[in-house]
């Protein structure tokens, strides 16, 4: 018990201190350089996330079972998943490459995007180093690179401000963090005899077959959580892009915090799904304790977010207390349907969370022009909350569904549980 609880707070503190760390910049994006330069920054973030998230096909979570399935080839696996992460990172870099070229960007666009780009993709590969490190039931590590890596995060903003540095030099001092992640969580592996090898196209091809279901569910997850800030882009200024941006990236940890929270409760619903009526109580008890703990808590926060906002990010950002007051109401349903997700994923009801993740993708889009069109940033404000609680709605009819295939539903579950959950490690098959 006490090795489970130093691995959880070393995962999941570390994610938490990570993202802290990016929240300041953010901050400082917006203080030192004003709206437009922070909407052009979350516009092309929002882009390279959803391009990171699709090329990357579920091989980053896929790596935690794929190195626990095998652990005698585990230089074997880190090659074929290196592999594939570069293949597809190649075809993804081309394809933004010839978007950029038809969409005439701007120099300043071009370099923030670049330096955004290769950041989110070398996030990606520390991603895949953590899962192999997971797997191989070596969590502290995880927390010991993370707290690093945000050391010189916030290093680096507080340089920024005290030296008023462009925004092209506080990009590269991330990107420079990001690259050090990389080669220390590297380090750490191959001390860890874990070494890549070449790894044949078929077994390449096997491994991405296995992975795609759990990218289509990833991939969907971040076009949900970007389509507001990309769609946005293309009906208002890059100004009103940063106001609304503004309000939106805290709302974008509330998710990763919902990722997070469902790993955590996943393996438990995993143990239970061979009797429905024990995972439908301990489900419904998550739910009770999340409504209850988060729907007052953001109530206050609804009323006191213009009042923070001003705090955070100066008076020219009036606007964007106005939209956090709206998007905090998400945050209850947000937290909910991690816990709903983590069910289907429990009872192997693919169709379920697939189908569910995808409706609700074509909902967000529709949602997002349209009352992005006829109210501009407060409009799509109105469709996160929407989009959420439609989630919900169509989770608590669908999400009980008793037909599953139990080996599915324990290496999947295993799958995405290992994100935050070091019990599950060894138990994967």
């Amino acid at each position: 018990m006490r090795r489970t609880a130093i691995n959880l707070i070393s995962v999941i503190g570390g994610e938490v201190l990570l993202r802290g760390a990016n929240f300041a910049a953010v901050v400082v994006v917006a203080r030192l350089y004003g709206a437009t330069v922070l909407g052009i920054y979350a516009t092309v973030l929002a882009f390279a996330t959803v391009a990171v998230m699709v090329a990357d096909n579920g091989l980053q979570v896929s790596s935690i079972t794929e190195v626990a399935r095998r652990p005698g080839e585990l230089g074997a696996t880190l090659g074929q998943l290196y592999s594939l992460k570069t293949l597809l990172f190649l075809a993804m870099a081309m394809i933004l490459g010839t978007l950029g070229l038809f969409m005439d960007f701007t120099a300043a666009t071009w370099l923030i995007g670049a330096f955004i780009t290769l950041r989110t993709m070398l996030y990606s590969y520390c991603q895949l180093h953590a899962g192999a490190l997971k797997a191989l039931d070596r969590m502290p590590a995880i927390g010991t690179i993370q707290f690093i890596h945000c050391c010189l995060l916030l290093s680096g903003v507080g340089l920024t401000l005290l030296y008023s540095w462009t925004i092209y030099a506080l990009l590269a001092w991330l990107l420079a963090c990001q690259s050090f992640e990389f080669v220390l969580s590297g380090w750490f592996l191959l001390r860890f005899n874990a070494r890549p090898k070449w790894a044949p196209l078929s077994a390449c091809w096997r491994m991405l077959h296995r992975s795609t279901p759990i990218g289509i569910t990833y991939s969907t997850a971040a076009l949900i959580l970007r389509a507001d800030v990309i769609i946005l882009s293309t009906l208002a200024s890059s100004k009103e892009v940063g106001y609304f941006a503004a309000a939106n990236i805290p709302l974008v940890m509330i998710y990763v915090v919902s990722w997070l929270l469902g790993g955590v409760a996943l393996p438990k619903m995993v143990s239970y799904s061979s009797d429905l009526s024990v995972l439908q109580a301990y489900v419904k008890r998550w739910l009770l304790f999340l409504m209850v703990t988060t729907v007052p808590c953001s109530l206050v926060l609804a009323w006191a977010s213009p009042s923070v906002v001003r705090l955070l990010y100066g008076t020219e950002f009036a606007s964007t207390g106005r939209l956090a007051t709206m998007m905090v109401l998400a945050v209850p349903f947000i937290l909910s349907n991690s816990i709903c997700l983590g069910r289907a994923i429990a009872l192997g009801t693919r169709s379920v969370y697939v189908g569910t993740y995808v409706g609700t993708g074509v909902l967000a889009l529709v949602l997002d022009y349209c009352l992005g069109h006829l109210y501009g940033a407060a409009g799509i404000a109105v469709a996160i909350v929407i989009r959420e609680i439609f989630m919900f709605a169509v989770f608590t009819v669908l999400g009980i569904q008793p037909t599953r295939s139990a080996d599915r539903s324990l290496s999947l579950g295993n799958a995405v549980a290992g994100v935050t959950d070091p019990g599950m490690s060894k138990s994967i098959p």
